[in-house]
């Protein structure tokens, strides 16, 4: 999934070869997903997707159905500001990114014009389960969303197999069971390869305490350039075709499911922190943002357990 992913699971030392056991299960499922689910590798599922947008339908595993009728749900949740049908947009801030030199208006308008989440037509489960874009050139990218739900299918085989303490880190897509477990929040002005954990110059902002919950952080700081003297990030509004102008610097979610997580967080971001905190409420989500002048926001559901940096035990 083009990230580093871990499981470490806590058990006993006659439990051992049914961790070992659990872990290559997850192991193969994920990959499995990757084969489906990447734009970067031809044969899979949602690369065909887009080969054929507005042309035809393509067969889908029921993980590729889940998350694509999933991911239509959060479009709808987050007023458009997660949609992954953005993923020509997201392409051309990549490439902005990379090579100091933003992309044309037409190249913007002419990508935007394909976005549209509600374009993205399904057809079963009855029978066989079919996908298909409503228009030529749209473009799906499930970059946005596939970890959560890879990470919710590995707390799953977890808890199956009995494990009652494990911490699942999917590029930064975690869900702890059992617990206590500390996860640190990052800081978005942390330097790249900062320390994570301790002493002065630590890149995290705080820690959370949580049990049998997932986390989630999105931030414009992960790839990032200052392009003609303003600052472009990854995290595109698919409303506007252009980098997020959010009022926030990161946003870190906490509930059971990471899933929504990965397309809460995305959202919220673009959303900014007003329309955020009210979004957040309403699909019973705590946060904590951080606002582009530095300000630190925590929702009352984490008050008691995010402990900021400077108040860290020694």
């Amino acid at each position: 999934m083009g990230t580093v992913n871990s499981v470490v699971a806590v058990v006993g030392e006659g439990e051992k070869d049914l961790a070992a056991a659990c872990l290559g299960r997850i192991r193969e499922k994920v990959c499995g997903l990757d084969d489906s689910l990447s734009v970067f590798k031809e044969t899979s599922e949602v690369s065909r997707l887009n080969r054929l947008a507005g042309e035809g339908v393509v067969a889908v595993s029921e993980d590729t159905y889940q998350l694509l009728g999933a991911a239509r749900g959060y479009g709808d949740v987050t007023g458009g500001a997660f949609d992954v049908t953005a993923g020509e947009l997201a392409s051309l801030w990549k490439a902005a990114i990379r090579d100091g030199k933003e992309p044309s208006r037409a190249c913007i308008e002419r990508a935007r014009a394909l976005v549209n989440y509600r374009d993205i037509l399904l057809a079963g489960p009855e029978g066989a389960r079919t996908a298909r874009l409503a228009r030529p050139g749209m473009h799906v990218d499930l970059g946005g969303i596939a970890k959560g739900y890879a990470a919710r299918l590995a707390a799953a085989e977890l808890r199956a197999s009995g494990i009652t303490r494990a911490l699942v880190n999917f590029g930064g897509t975690v869900v702890a069971i059992g617990g206590p477990w500390k996860v640190g929040v990052r800081s978005p002005t942390a330097p790249r390869g900062a320390r994570k954990v301790g002493g002065q110059g630590e890149s995290v902002l705080g820690t959370l305490a949580v049990r049998d919950q997932a986390i989630v952080t999105s931030g414009a700081y992960e790839q990032c350039r200052m392009v003609d003297g303003r600052l472009v990030h990854h995290i595109v509004d698919p409303r506007t075709g252009k980098p997020a102008a959010s009022s926030l610097s990161s946003v870190t979610l906490v509930c059971k499911d990471p899933c929504a997580l990965d397309a809460l967080a995305t959202g919220a971001f673009v959303l900014g922190a007003e329309k955020a905190a009210r979004l957040l409420a309403e699909q019973e989500v705590d946060a904590v943002m951080v606002t582009a002048s530095g300000e630190v926001l925590v929702t009352p559901g984490l008050s008691a357990s995010f402990i900021p940096a400077g108040l860290q035990e020694p």
